[in-house]
């Protein structure tokens, strides 16, 4: 097992109702590094984000996050791991019957480490963290009232409130346009540049790709086909590696 990493999975094995999903997936995410896993929709990129925090259980292998094997480890020991990590889904998942606000706070209500936050460092917390991605005079607005981009950034935005040192990004920028788009990618970037974070941000947006990451793992019909950085991948002569780069 490789020493230093923050995550290490081995040999990761998931199928649904007999379909292979994702096999002998091995990885390693590095302190401080963004890590894409770059694949086309339906390829199990998501199902493995879900492996990780414990939503879904591999049917062989490992997962180990912060030296914890997060398929053996109880339900005490798993809700403190993920207060660790910021999960960043697809479509927000932000609660629509609550003001942006309130969905700010309902991560640190459910965690004991802010039990006994004042109201006031509550308040300050949200809107540092608003203020972060653009969208502090949004703080009262229901989701509905929203674009697609805001509910980006207010999901991203919720995901820090526990100041996280993983992050996981599930589609950041699908159904963007590409100025929009791009501002999620420099965010990704701006977060791990001022709070070091370690990342791993599955798309198949070959530009998010190309801006966030420092080394890329490809996905291809649940196994990984090759990795490397943009550039060398962009050479590739795999013709597997090179449809991503073709388009």
């Amino acid at each position: 097992m490789e020493t230093g990493n923050i995550i290490t999975i081995q040999n990761l094995y998931k199928a649904f109702a007999g379909k292979t999903v994702l096999e002998d997936i091995n990885l390693g995410l590095r302190p401080g590094e963004n890590l894409v896993v770059l694949g086309k929709s339906g390829t199990g990129k998501t199902v493995l984000l879900k492996c990780i925090v414990g939503l879904l259980t591999p049917d062989n292998g490992s997962i180990q996050v912060f030296d914890t094997n997060v398929e053996k480890c109880t339900h005490d020991e798993l809700d403190k791991i993920r207060t660790r990590i910021g999960y960043v889904f697809q479509h927000g998942a932000l609660y629509d019957s609550i003001s942006l606000r309130e969905n700010m706070l309902f991560p640190l209500m459910r965690n004991t480490r802010f039990f006994k936050t004042s109201e006031k460092e509550m308040k300050q917390l949200v809107e540092k963290n608003l203020k972060s991605v653009d969208l502090l005079d949004a703080i009262d607005k229901m989701p509905g009232e929203l674009s697609g981009g805001m509910k980006k950034r207010a999901g991203l935005a919720r995901a820090l409130m526990l100041s996280p040192e993983i992050m996981l990004y599930d589609e950041p920028t699908s159904g963007l346009d590409p100025f929009t788009a791009q501002e999620i990618s420099d965010l990704i970037m701006s977060i791990q540049r001022e709070k070091g974070t370690a990342s791993i941000i599955v798309t198949h947006d070959m530009k998010c790709a190309e801006t966030v990451s420092d080394r890329i793992c490809i996905l291809h019909n649940g196994k990984f086909i090759a990795e490397g950085n943009y550039k060398t991948l962009g050479v590739s002569e795999d013709r597997h590696v090179s449809m991503f780069f073709s388009t």
